[in-house]
């Protein structure tokens, strides 16, 4: 990949992280009720968010995935979502929101913002994201962009002491592009 890919949906704007969000990045995974379906570490101090936004930022350089900041047009910040992973021909998307965001359709758009670039800019042709059988707000998200539902991985995640069902989903580019026609 060459120049960060910068987007922009109708409330969102997508942008490159980058040192100056380490308080952005602390906020949002220090605070339990943000991270509560995932199996992150809290991130506790300048240190930590650093390096977080080195890890993205090492494996955006190597082509391996790509992490935007979340931010209202009004610059506020308000999570982070990409690819986890991206292969020749599939990527793994997640997303983080704080929780003062929750419910108001954040998710959904930046999801559709996602595999709209992950089809036609990165041309993958699959697309899978998966989460704690808990968190059924993403799974909600997920079926809205119409993700099939693939299976059940079960105690795949150890988190907060007890193991973690983790529900798996995919779309593919023809099922997306049939649902996409102009």
């Amino acid at each position: 990949m060459n120049k960060f890919p910068l987007l922009k949906t109708d409330r969102l704007l997508f942008k490159k992280l980058l040192l100056n969000d380490a308080k952005n990045i602390i906020e949002l995974y220090s605070n339990q009720n943000n991270i509560i379906f995932f199996d992150n570490k809290k991130i506790k101090n300048i240190q930590e968010a650093n390096n977080y936004i080195d890890f993205w930022d090492n494996r955006y350089e190597k082509n391996k995935s790509i992490r935007w900041a979340l931010t209202l047009e009004s610059g506020q910040f308000i999570g982070i979502a990409g690819f986890n992973n991206i292969n020749e021909h599939y990527g793994t998307i997640g997303c983080c929101i704080n929780i003062n965001y929750w419910n108001k359709g954040y998710a959904n758009e930046v999801t559709k913002e996602i595999l709209n670039f992950g089809f036609n800019i990165l041309n993958l042709n699959r697309i899978e994201a998966d989460h704690f059988s808990e968190n059924i707000a993403s799974g909600i998200v997920l079926l809205k962009n119409k993700f099939i539902k693939e299976g059940i991985i079960r105690e795949k995640r150890y988190e907060n002491n007890k193991y973690h069902d983790v529900i798996v989903y995919g779309i593919l580019k023809r099922e997306w592009k049939a649902l996409n026609k102009t």
